[in-house]
């Protein structure tokens, strides 16, 4: 559960885990260079977040805030890592479904980008 307001990580914080939104809304905030952190994209329930921090283990470059009360799955940094070692086949698999979502996701976002009018 988060809270609205709450965050969910901090631009340059160490990953923490993936998460599944169940419910609710999340902003994703960016700062522009100027010092100044815009909101630029809003994820929705059935989306997943994080899990391309946590496979390559870089620091989030980006703030997530709830807009509102949000319910969120977690798989944790802990767990991951301890299903990667226990089932590193299994875990492969997912890593690779994980991340076909994620680029599902990054295209149609791309297409709309440069093809919105």
């Amino acid at each position: 559960y988060l809270g609205s307001g709450q965050r969910l990580w901090q631009a340059g914080a160490a990953p923490l885990g993936m998460y599944l939104v169940e419910s609710g809304t999340l902003r994703v905030h960016v700062d522009n260079g100027t010092g100044s952190i815009e909101a630029t994209e809003s994820i929705l329930p059935g989306t997943t977040l994080g899990e391309l921090a946590l496979v390559t283990r870089k620091r989030y470059h980006t703030t997530v805030i709830a807009d509102g009360d949000a319910e969120l799955w977690e798989l944790s940094k802990q767990a991951f890592d301890e299903l990667c070692a226990i089932d590193p086949v299994r875990m492969l698999v997912f890593v690779r479904l994980a991340l076909a979502y994620s680029a599902q996701g990054m295209s149609a976002i791309t297409a709309y980008a440069f093809c919105a009018q």
